[in-house]
């Protein structure tokens, strides 16, 4: 599981996406995903605001994902989506 958080966590550092209530824009940084225990909680992406003053700010790792299809990305990274995504 370790290996994969790794994995998971270095291939999306740098991608982008904004956050749908502070309207901010966060990137996935260089630091590890957490684990959060209990009912609706999970692997959280750690994420860094664009607004300087604002904390890091944990995501949940589907959230991230779902805002990261949404959110243009730099030149050159292309953001594949599912066949089944409605």
């Amino acid at each position: 599981m370790i290996q994969l958080q790794r994995h998971a966590c270095s291939r999306s550092i740098g991608l982008v996406y904004v956050d749908p209530d502070s309207k901010n824009t966060f990137s996935v940084c260089d630091k590890n995903m957490e684990y959060h225990r209990g009912v609706g909680n999970g692997w959280f992406v750690i994420a860094v605001c664009a607004v300087e003053g604002v904390e890091d700010e944990p995501f949940a790792l589907e959230l991230a994902c779902e805002l990261i299809g949404e959110t243009p990305q730099v030149s050159g990274v292309k953001v594949i989506h599912s066949a089944n995504e409605e």
